[in-house]
């Protein structure tokens, strides 16, 4: 299983969802608590202590206080709160599911209504359907991380170099259907137009192109994105010719705009800010920790945050090179 660069992977999710990097909304972070709080032994939410002239003072033990502190990162992280319509891992899913984060104030008092709800947490992540959840929300992720190492190897056996571009499609999601049905509807229309898009995107053999890829994506605004990922072969680093035909863009702007208000957007690949660096050199020094950022954007994400449980977010739509 790939292992990623826990501050780069935070990062890219935080690119990725249009808010700001940082402690307060750090999913790894709110992972690791809540893997605390699955394996905790002891649940007790109290400890009673006596002071030097013989009084009782009642005190939150440790369990309770990363209780709190994790009760406070599903509520203010955007991906766990509801503000965004995607999926979470199971164990995440899990824990929101006791609606701890939007429990009743009356029962803040009441350490008997937290242990219970603990107990049943412990006793769901122990059971088959958890565990069978869990491995095919893991297996999607290996098999995605899989198909973008063997592209990638593939491009760098074949070629000395390579430009990415990105190909923005910004829908706003619509408001007026169920939040469970925002995204799911978008993306079965968004992927109904894989084929043409593609076709556009490849048809002039002057562009060089040698794979293109799509990660789909929902931000904080409510918009959906699918991010086309377009690699364009290139001979020498110091090679500043853009892309010679972009007139596939207005083609694949007309083409969806016909459909709906969407925005279409053609750019060198920055990954909104998480790449400083869209050309790919194969006998660069820095070619390895290029990809290894590119796969946590593309990839790594996927292990935190994606908009089906069962489905990768990225895809490859087509590479010029077999094996």
């Amino acid at each position: 299983m790939t292992t990623y660069n826990v501050l780069h992977l935070n990062f890219a999710i935080a690119s990725m969802s249009g808010i700001p990097a940082g402690s307060q909304t750090c999913i790894t972070s709110l992972r690791q608590n809540i893997r605390r709080i699955a394996s905790s032994s002891s649940i007790g939410m109290v400890k009673v202590l006596t002071d030097k002239e013989g009084l009782k003072h009642t005190h939150l033990t440790n369990f309770a206080i990363n209780l709190a502190e994790t009760i406070k990162f599903v509520q203010q992280i955007p991906q766990a709160n509801g503000q965004m319509q995607v999926c979470l891992p199971p164990l995440i899913e899990n824990f929101k599911n006791l609606g701890l984060p939007w429990f009743n104030q009356d029962q803040a008092i009441n350490p008997q209504f937290f242990q219970e709800s603990i107990s049943r947490f412990q006793f769901n992540v122990q059971t088959s359907g958890f565990d069978e959840a869990n491995e095919a929300w893991l297996t999607v992720s290996k098999r995605a991380a899989q198909d973008f190492d063997k592209c990638f190897k593939t491009l760098s056996k074949n070629t000395r170099g390579f430009d990415l571009y990105e190909l923005l499609i910004s829908t706003p999601l619509n408001p007026n259907l169920m939040p469970s049905l925002m995204v799911s509807t978008q993306t079965k229309f968004n992927q109904t137009l894989d084929k043409e898009i593609l076709q556009l995107i490849c048809k002039n053999e002057i562009n060089q192109i040698c794979a293109v890829l799509c990660k789909s994506e929902v931000n904080i605004n409510q918009q959906y994105v699918s991010r086309f990922i377009i690699a364009v072969q290139c001979e020498y680093i110091n090679d500043y010719q853009d892309i010679a035909d972009s007139s596939f863009v207005d083609e694949i702007r007309t083409l969806i705009q016909s459909y709906n208000a969407s925005q279409v957007y053609f750019q060198p690949c920055k990954l909104n800010g998480f790449l400083r660096n869209n050309r790919f050199m194969k006998e660069s020094p820095t070619l390895k920790a290029q990809i290894k950022l590119l796969k946590t954007y593309l990839i790594g994400t996927d292990t935190l945050i994606r908009i089906h449980p069962q489905q990768p977010s990225c895809r490859i739509l087509y590479t010029k090179f077999k094996d």
